[in-house]
């Protein structure tokens, strides 16, 4: 058979994930199965994070967009080799979000007395708060 009349009379061509980042492809022709064959599929290249986002761990930066300074803190530990956090606005961290960290990093920001009193708790819970200033 010709390449010509191989690729106008190709039928199938399936892949089937088998496990997580492997692929099983299957050639047939007419019904029959010309070969199969397994292979690994690297995974696909996703957009890495802004800077400011971190991919979660023990480390919670707090910043506000008022003070775009307060989540250099981000870069500062990737900088360090340290990959291990996330950044959260100061609007969104609640006493449940806060106790689901060993460490926050507080960029310069103004508080609310409800905001002091929630860190305060925290702490005395047996948080670990840096309040950090440029």
């Amino acid at each position: 058979m010709e390449l010509r009349n191989f690729r106008r009379d190709f039928k199938e061509a399936a892949a089937s994930q088998v496990e997580k980042g492997h692929n099983r492809i299957r050639f047939a022709l007419a019904g029959a199965i010309l070969f199969s064959y397994l292979c690994s599929v690297p995974p696909a290249l996703a957009v890495p994070p802004p800077l400011a986002q971190g991919p979660g761990g023990p480390i919670l930066i707090v910043g506000t967009p008022s003070n775009p300074f307060s989540y250099y803190y981000a870069e500062i530990l990737r900088a360090e080799g340290m990959n291990e956090f996330a950044a959260m606005d100061l609007a969104d961290v609640t006493p449940s979000a806060l106790a689901g960290f060993d460490i926050a990093i507080l960029g310069q920001m103004p508080l609310t007395a409800a905001q002091a009193t929630m860190f305060m708790n925290w702490v005395n819970g047996g948080g670990n708060l840096i309040a950090m200033r440029p």
